[in-house]
């Protein structure tokens, strides 16, 4: 019976997402007040930040969906700020930041199943808009066998468009990831490792340190790996949670139905 619970308690997880800590909106919007060979220093750790957020979180099973199988849910993705980045910059004092994704996948011929995830949300009450986040996956089923550990290969790219009152632009994030999954009856124990890629162009209107104004893109890749639980408590509903660790930690918890 215990285990009928974990869905609505994963539920509420999910959407306590909603509600993270904010980002230094301030520092997002003012970079001019940084010198140019400072610049690079400053966004680092905002770039590498969202391209946790965005690059996590997107898979719980190596297994594919059947042909017109599908699976629609609600994910939430947490990154943990590492020390040397909380004390200055955007991310000055911040600890934790997080963002919810509402997701759909469905299976294609070919060993093939596609994903697309969106969500729009505020991250503080000092500026006007919100971070929208838009993506697209695709999962390649490299070895599907009955009764053997599943191995898939994952391409992903998200937009995550800022407001407009930050200096950064639209942060592109591409990821590169191979999962291996076995399920367990109820269980799904997963794990990947891969690449994530995030970049976003910078401009700075006309100042003191900056005459004539600046632009440029900046880029940031990491690696990083992930083991997670996937628990079916019953037929159709599935919950997860995992783990990815790199530059940045991040959590992530998902409730969905899944039909295969």
């Amino acid at each position: 019976m215990k285990r009928f619970t974990l869905a609505p308690i994963a539920l509420m997880a999910c959407f306590s997402f909603l509600t993270m800590p904010e980002i230094n909106a301030q520092e997002m919007g003012n970079l001019e007040t940084y010198a140019e060979n400072q610049l690079g220093e400053a966004v680092e750790p905002v770039i590498k930040l969202f391209g946790s957020l965005a690059g996590a979180g997107f898979v719980n099973t190596a297994d594919l969906h059947g042909i017109a199988g599908f699976e629609i849910g609600i994910r939430g993705n947490l990154s943990f700020v590492p020390g040397e980045y909380k004390d200055s910059g955007p991310l000055d004092g911040v600890d934790v930041v997080g963002l919810p994704f509402l997701q759909a996948s469905v299976g294609l011929p070919a060993n093939l199943e596609i994903t697309g995830r969106v969500f729009s949300l505020a991250v503080s009450d000092d500026t006007d808009g919100n971070v929208t986040v838009v993506g697209g996956l695709v999962k390649y089923g490299l070895f599907q066998a009955p009764l053997l550990p599943k191995v898939s290969l994952v391409a992903g790219y998200h937009a995550l468009v800022t407001p407009e009152d930050y200096d950064f632009g639209t942060f592109n994030v591409m990821s590169l990831k191979a999962f291996v999954s076995h399920n367990f009856l109820v269980f799904t124990v997963y794990g990947g490792a891969g690449i994530d890629r995030a970049s976003s162009k910078i401009t700075i209107e006309d100042s003191g340190n900056y005459p004539g104004g600046f632009e440029k893109t900046y880029s940031e890749s990491g690696a990083n790996g992930t083991f997670g639980l996937t628990i079916s408590p019953f037929p159709f509903i599935k919950a997860n949670a995992d783990y990815s660790f790199g530059d940045f930690k991040s959590l992530s918890l998902g409730l969905a139905f899944s039909f295969r």
